[in-house]
């Protein structure tokens, strides 16, 4: 079962108090068909787990940032975890890349943590620290 402990998360527009506004989960008004979220956009919505590093919501594809996803027998726990709730998620590289958090948990380091995927080489510090204490503690795919 997939756990975290992490001090919430807030997107940079909410820390820098922008208003939010968007009424297609993409950062602009109307229905917009969209498949990918522009830069500083925020995407919100009860996600279709794909596998542990990419989410579907409104039909965008989300992949989070510094997680490669294990196999896809590990989905079925990020998707109970998940269940109903909301996910907010941000873009923050140029490679398509987003943070999304969950209850103001960090979808990527809730992954990690959970040895639910490896860290890519553009994962953050505290996204390498979060592997490592999974492979410690031989959890997830580092069971082996």
């Amino acid at each position: 079962m997939l756990t975290a402990n992490y001090a919430p998360l807030s997107p940079p527009s909410e820390q820098s108090g922008r208003a939010q506004g968007s009424t297609d989960g993409l950062g602009r008004g109307g229905t917009g068909t969209s498949k990918h979220a522009s830069a500083g956009s925020i995407v919100i919505g009860v996600p279709e787990v794909m596998n542990n590093g990419t989410l579907r919501i409104k039909g965008l594809i989300i992949r989070l940032i510094g997680v490669e996803p294990a196999p896809s027998g590990e989905r079925e726990q990020m998707a109970r975890y998940i269940g109903d709730r909301t996910v907010k998620c941000w873009l923050v590289s140029s490679s398509v890349r987003h943070r999304c958090d969950v209850d103001g948990k960090d979808l990527s380091r809730v992954v990690l943590y959970n040895g639910g995927g490896r860290a890519t080489s553009e994962a953050t510090p505290d996204l390498l620290a979060d592997e490592k204490r999974a492979r410690s503690a031989r959890i997830g795919i580092w069971r082996e």
